[in-house]
């Protein structure tokens, strides 16, 4: 009654070239670099390529959810940050070891103090994507409030770029002036922010 599945296509995955990749990009760049392996590694197997980057030296790998970070953590113990949305109802069910979050603002913030728990963030700056972000006018406020909670420790600064594929730059280029003025406001502040990235 069924008939056998097949496919129009395979995909081979080598784990030698996703390593050299991965050690060209590290090289070439000078930077620290984060895999993203957020909607399932783009659909090439979230686990399967969460192994082959076990022993390699990374800060953090990239995920979507919390769940996609358990995946991750079955088969690789790096440390993973996840930058979705997450429901605030859910921050004290999760095992916050080795997980950073993305957090957007004020109310999720407070959310998360009230755990009690230690918990490393990531704050997310609107560079024209206003898409769960901080946005620049809110920058100050957002900090004061993260200074005030001392379980939160707002490790880095990030942003996302919506259009760095393209020819014309001009929308990138006013996405980094964005995230270079909060990076300025920050480093004005009490914090001392290590690292910062966009991607």
């Amino acid at each position: 009654m069924f008939k056998k599945f097949e496919t129009l296509n395979n995909i081979y995955i080598s784990k030698n070239n996703i390593i050299n990749n991965l050690n060209i990009i590290k090289n070439e760049s000078k930077k620290i670099v984060f895999p993203v392996l957020k909607s399932n590694a783009y659909w090439h197997w979230i686990k399967e390529i969460a192994k082959i980057l076990k022993w390699q030296d990374l800060k953090y790998i990239v995920a979507d959810s919390y769940y996609e970070a358990l995946l991750i953590h079955k088969v690789n113990k790096t440390p993973v940050l996840i930058i979705w949305y997450i429901n605030h109802n859910n921050f004290n069910k999760m095992k916050l070891k080795n997980i950073t979050l993305m957090m957007y603002d004020i109310f999720n913030i407070q959310k998360l103090w009230e755990t009690k728990r230690k918990v490393k963030i990531h704050l997310k700056i609107n560079t024209w994507m206003n898409r769960l972000w901080v946005k620049l006018d809110d920058l100050d406020e957002v900090l004061e409030v993260i200074k005030k909670y001392k379980n939160i420790t707002l490790e880095w600064v990030y942003s996302h770029f919506s259009q760095a594929d393209e020819i014309d730059n001009s929308f990138t280029n006013n996405q980094i002036e964005i995230f270079s003025k909060a990076i300025e406001k920050i480093k004005n502040t009490w914090f001392d922010i290590k690292y910062t990235h966009i991607w």
